[in-house]
């Protein structure tokens, strides 16, 4: 699992299960601080639900996918919602969830 910055700017990279190259940029990091302040901490265990998810689900866009990790952050589970734009992710929201939709 590779789960650091590959330069030194707020960009945060990782790779999903298929190898695919996802962002975390600092507007959506932003975000989920704002809007889901129990992750402030999380950051890590964000970009590693990505990279190893317990499930990975459809989102409603044909481009989106859920990423679920069990047991991480402050709730029962972590989602991480990613957008893909030729075969490249970025991480638009991610938020704790006591059970699986």
């Amino acid at each position: 699992m590779r789960v650091e910055p590959r330069h030194p700017g707020p960009v945060w990279h990782t790779q999903d299960p298929r190898g695919r190259e996802v962002v975390l940029t600092p507007d959506r990091w932003l975000h989920v601080l704002i809007e889901h302040g129990d992750l402030t901490h999380e950051r890590d265990a964000v970009l590693a639900a990505v990279a190893e998810p317990t499930r990975v689900r459809r989102g409603k866009a044909a481009n989106e996918l859920h990423y679920f990790r069990a047991r991480v952050g402050p709730t029962r589970w972590l989602q991480v919602v990613v957008h893909y734009h030729d075969d490249k992710g970025r991480i638009t929201t991610a938020f704790g969830r006591r059970w699986l939709p």
